[in-house]
């Protein structure tokens, strides 16, 4: 599985409480909570440029940390899925199983999310 717009969608408010539930705190936790807030963006077309826009969900795409916020985010997220194994890599996942007969394993209804 690939997260479509993986750090795009990240809630700031959630990855806060996840960080405190890890016991990040102090100039850390204070240092990610204001690199997450009072983002803005513009965009430019040719001569021509939008208004500012506040960000309020995601991480900036190419900043070292947000890999590593998003892996936070859902770090939790093999441990709610039943009957089947799951792995995580920056914004990949891996779904696995196994069985004795494929009947017991195979996928009998398939949804995109």
């Amino acid at each position: 599985m690939d997260f479509q717009s993986a750090y795009d969608t990240v809630w700031h408010t959630g990855l806060l409480c996840k960080l405190k539930k890890m016991g990040i705190s102090g100039k850390i936790f204070t240092y990610i909570k204001h690199f997450l807030s009072s983002r803005t963006m513009q965009v430019r077309v040719v001569n021509t440029l939008s208004g500012t826009h506040t960000i309020e969900n995601g991480t900036p795409q190419g900043s070292i940390i947000s890999p590593i916020l998003f892996l936070v985010m859902i770090n939790d997220l093999p441990a709610s899925i039943t009957k089947t194994e799951a792995t995580l890599f920056a914004d990949d996942s891996c779904l696995f199983t196994s069985g004795r007969k494929l009947s017991s394993i195979s996928l009998t209804k398939c949804r995109t999310v």
